[in-house]
This record gives C-alpha cells, structure tokens and sequence, in this order.
C-alpha cells in the first residue's frame, strides 16, 4: 500500500485530544519523552490502529499496553 494514501476514519478534534491523552498517559508511566523516538512511536500505533477502526479509548489503551514491548 502506497504511506500517501490516507484511507481509513479521519482525526477529529475530539479524537486527536484522545490519542493525545493516550500517549501522554503512556509516557508517563514508562517514564519516556512524548518527543521522543518511543513516544513519537506510539502515537504513530494508536494513529494506525485508530484509523483501521478501533476508535473506543479504553480499546486503544488495551492495545497499547498488551502489544509485545509495551508492557508497564
């Protein structure tokens, strides 16, 4: 699949907001930089996953937590 083509459900405000929240919540538990290679990293996953559907925080935040290399 071509990286320029942006299928998938688009960011609202709202929605952005979330996965902000997500990845903040993230950094600071696994004590990494937001701006960081591993923050940048994450909120790229939650973008991906988001957009392929799974739109529900509580999912996302499962998600993130179980994906291998994530666990807190």
């Amino acid at each position: 699949m071509d990286r320029g083509d942006s299928c998938g459900v688009p960011l609202r405000p709202g929605d952005v907001a979330m996965l902000r929240g997500l990845v903040k919540e993230y950094c600071e538990n696994r004590q990494c930089r937001r701006q960081g290679v591993e923050g940048e990293d994450v909120a790229r996953q939650l973008v991906r996953w988001f957009q392929s559907g799974m739109t529900e925080k509580e999912r996302l935040r499962y998600l993130l937590l179980s994906a291998p290399g994530r666990q807190t």
